[in-house]
This record gives structure tokens, sequence and C-alpha cells, in this order.
């Protein structure tokens, strides 16, 4: 169990983000191999990608009912690519998600498309949270990925 370290703040709703960076910044990230953040929906996204980000050994990701979302897979998989376990929300995704990650990410979207059918091709298990199925954008981007 030794190489399985979990970092584990599911559902610890007295966690405020300002706790969460001086938690955060105490964690030995080299040693962690699953992340389970999930349930802590006030921590912004951008606070959770950067901390995955740093965790390059991840392996299993579990963040459902937070504002991570499939939008910001490209820049969590490009520094994380052994994640083989995923839980994410899907909440209204578009193009236009997607291109807000990329920009912030300095991805092309040739790069976006890469990193994400890398990405999907290497889950052992994936649990997408979908909060709206009229968002066909994601729809087609996701199935043309799977395929």
């Amino acid at each position: 169990m030794e190489n399985n370290r979990k970092f584990d703040i599911s559902s610890c709703y007295q966690l405020t983000p300002g706790s969460f960076n001086k938690l955060w910044s105490t964690v030995q990230c080299e040693r962690i191999r699953i992340m389970d953040v999930r349930h802590c929906y006030w921590i912004s996204p951008d606070l959770l990608v950067q901390a995955v980000e740093s965790v390059t050994q991840l392996e299993q990701l579990y963040s459902d009912d937070t504002r991570l979302t499939i939008a910001h897979l490209p820049a969590i998989w490009h520094k994380c690519p052994n994640i083989t376990h995923l839980s994410i929300n899907s909440v209204h995704e578009s193009w236009h998600n997607f291109l807000e990650c990329a920009r912030k990410s300095n991805f092309s979207l040739s790069q976006v498309e890469n990193i994400l059918q890398r990405g999907f091709g290497r889950l052992i298990e994936l649990k997408l949270i979908v909060l709206s199925a009229t968002y066909t954008d994601a729809w087609i981007l996701l199935l043309n990925l799977l395929k």
C-alpha cells in the first residue's frame, strides 16, 4: 500500500479555499496516487486544477460534485498522464468551455484533441456525472473520442 498514497478531502465541508491552500502546501505530491476531492464544490476549478497538476504520478482522480468538468481534462491529463480511474462532471459543456480552458493552458485545438484521445484511451473506469444532457457539443466530442 506504500505506493498508493491517497489524498482524500471528499465531503470535507469545513475546509475553506484558504485552508485547502494551507493544507495542500504541506502535501508530498510525488507520493500521491489517488486523489478524492468529491463534493468540494466551493473550491474553485482553477485551484483544483493547479493542485491536481502537481500530482504527476496520479492514477485515480475522483472529482464529481466539484466545479471541475471535462473541459479541464486537457490541462489535467497533460500533467498527469497516468490517470486510469476518473469521476468528473459534465455540466453546461460547450466548445466555448473547451476553448477557454485550452487558452488558459496554451493548447491548440489539435493538442486538446490529442490529449483527450490519449487520456480517454487509458481509462479503465470512467464515471461521468451529466447534469444537463442538452449540450450536444460535449456529447459529440465525447462520442468521437471514445470510438
